[in-house]
């Protein structure tokens, strides 16, 4: 049987030196790093020593969190951590679209860089939570070119969420919500 566990080494391209922060893999492999975002993908399917093509999609610089995924994006925070941003496949560039979703306003906690982020497909909600313990949510739908966010207040009160994974059990318990 060939072996399939080999290492495979390649240059992301940049003016200066930059941090991997985080990869994914969606058609190529995306990766965000300190300075900008980038696709590999091999020409032939799978990435091998001989067969890699590196390409940078955008300058956005990447934060270290953990990045969360839809069906066909990856959604990741900038580094900082004021903007979220969508990164898929476009047909007319062939080649992967970085796009910010929403600049977060003010009202939202803007001044309060995200910390935490998450989506849930059944709802088509991206929630993130901010260093001040505020909860927001978008609501995301690319393809209707649908977004909008809220801030959610917890028992009628501004009291600060620890966990994204909390609150959602919290919706479940209430609304019911999955």
């Amino acid at each position: 049987f060939p072996s399939h566990d080999k290492t495979v080494t390649f240059t992301l391209s940049g003016e200066s030196s930059q941090a991997i922060l985080w990869m994914r893999s969606k058609g190529a492999l995306i990766i965000g790093t300190s300075s900008s975002t980038h696709s590999a993908k091999g020409s032939s399917g799978a990435i091998s020593v001989s067969n890699i093509t590196v390409r940078k999609e955008s300058d956005v610089r990447c934060s270290e969190i953990e990045p969360t995924e839809t069906k066909d994006e990856v959604i990741f925070v900038d580094k900082r951590g004021r903007r979220v941003y969508s990164v898929f496949y476009q047909f007319e560039i062939d080649g992967y679209a970085v796009q910010p979703i929403a600049l977060l306003s003010e009202h939202l906690g803007g001044e309060f860089p995200i910390q935490q982020l998450d989506y849930q497909d059944s709802s088509n909600t991206i929630w993130a939570r901010r260093s001040n313990g505020t909860l927001i949510s978008c609501i995301y739908l690319r393809s209707q070119e649908v977004n909008g966010w809220a801030r959610h207040t917890i028992a009628g009160t501004d009291a600060s969420v620890a966990s994204i994974c909390v609150y959602q059990v919290l919706l479940k318990m209430s609304y019911g919500y999955k």
